[in-house]
């Protein structure tokens, strides 16, 4: 009896995490990433290939069990498949604190948070820097300034832009409405200098606590946690647009939606630079536990502009192409707008990342061989355009990763899909 007990508990959790195949839009990263589940920040590359993250007190992180924070990261290998975590190693980690908050586009460079001891006893000395991937590893700890830099909690969230010129922050500062509020702060010049942070103002902050702040590509779109504007539970995942260059105007923050938020907690956000996905720390509402998901954002919450993203080291650019049911032939006339790609600096040599995906219709199997021939077909047709003696990739994931859920015709045909990125010089 407790058998059968403990296996409908567990059908329950799987049917709520990760719902039928129509309606599915958040999915719990397998246990090879999940059976250690105090995490935190998850943050991913540009390619979507690798995601770092924070695993507190875990007996492999350089301190063991009494290191309270240490970066890991694990690689896709397609689909919702992910490698065996594998701690960053001592270039980046110590036996104190250390989240990595943000990752360059090239990812190359890291930003951290650092607890580092100091000569003074047991003194700490917190700080936030920036690190640089060698061949040798990560090195290089330049430290960031923040004017004027207070933070009364002993928590706080941050996110660096892609073009390193815009910090964003949540911290208890003195003009704080209460417990950790969302913060600004531009960097100065060329330095590594950044200004006193500014209070991004009433609509977004609130008495409560706001967390997790994290703008995409298009600079204007924000995601941030909050444990209030109708919280489901203890913090909740929302979204907001920045409404002119103040850092003050933004629209009413809207919930991500109870297919994504929980009656636990839901913070530590990471997208995908197309903003379609995007990876959360959160909990299922059986066992509370813990955990790094992938979800798919609301069409109507996504970027504004996830064609095209500038930062000071590359361009990159995103197009979707349509297929009709049990086809692996492009749609006509979503082909025009690569035409443009002719027009795209050959040195150095883009790099082209092609990924096929299905509707949920059809088994898992078929689906999987469906969505390859469409990244196969678009490779060819890019080949056509003379783009095939640069490093392309062309991988089909099936059906696991919707544009948007599978319950109506209409939806299903924004599924039958290929993405392609493009980043160059």
């Amino acid at each position: 009896m407790k058998f059968l007990t403990l296996l409908l508990l567990l059908l329950l959790v799987e049917s709520e995490l990760y719902g039928s195949d129509s309606t599915r839009v958040k999915i719990r990263l397998p246990e090879t990433v999940n059976s250690f589940t105090k995490v935190v920040m998850p943050v991913l590359s540009l390619d979507g290939k690798r995601l770092y993250f924070s695993r507190k007190f875990h007996p492999d992180n350089i301190g063991g069990v009494n290191d309270p924070d240490d970066i890991w990261y694990t690689d896709n290998i397609g689909g919702n498949h992910w490698l065996e975590p594998v701690n960053a190693g001592p270039t980046i980690n110590t036996p104190l604190s250390d989240v990595l908050f943000s990752l360059s586009p090239d990812g190359q460079t890291a930003f951290v948070v650092h607890n580092i001891a100091t000569d003074h006893g047991n003194e700490q000395q917190f700080g936030f820097h920036t690190l640089i991937n060698n061949k040798k590893g990560w090195s290089k700890l330049d430290p960031i300034t923040i004017t004027n830099y207070k933070n009364k909690s002993g928590y706080f969230y941050a996110s660096m832009l892609p073009s390193t010129k815009i910090l964003l922050l949540a911290i208890d500062n003195n003009d704080s409405r209460g417990d950790l509020d969302l913060y600004v702060s531009f960097r100065q010049g060329n330095s590594n200098t950044y200004s006193e942070p500014k209070n991004l103002g009433a609509t977004i902050n609130t008495a409560s606590m706001e967390g997790s702040p994290f703008i995409g590509y298009d600079e204007q779109t924000l995601y941030f946690s909050s444990m209030a504007h109708g919280s489901l539970g203890s913090m909740d995942m929302f979204s907001s647009r920045r409404l002119d260059s103040t850092w003050q105007k933004w629209s009413a923050p809207v919930s991500l939606g109870n297919n994504i938020n929980t009656t636990g907690i839901d913070h530590c956000f990471t997208l995908t630079q197309n903003g379609e996905r995007g990876f959360i720390v959160s909990t299922d509402s059986i066992f509370e536990r813990l955990g790094i998901y992938q979800i798919i954002i609301p069409q109507e919450l996504r970027i504004t502009q996830p064609t095209t993203s500038n930062t000071s080291q590359q361009k990159v650019k995103s197009y979707t192409v349509y297929f009709d049911y049990n086809s692996s032939v492009p749609h006509k006339q979503d082909l025009q707008q690569l035409t443009e790609l002719a027009s795209i600096p050959l040195v150095p040599a883009p790099s082209i990342s092609i990924t096929g995906h299905c509707d949920s219709l059809g088994t898992t199997q078929y689906n999987q061989v469906l969505s390859q021939q469409r990244a196969d077909a678009m490779k060819s047709y890019l080949n056509t355009l003379h783009l095939g003696k640069f490093v392309i990739t062309a991988k089909g994931l099936g059906a696991d990763f919707p544009a948007t859920s599978n319950t109506t015709d209409a939806d299903r045909e924004k599924n039958r899909r290929v993405e392609i990125v493009v980043t160059y010089k």
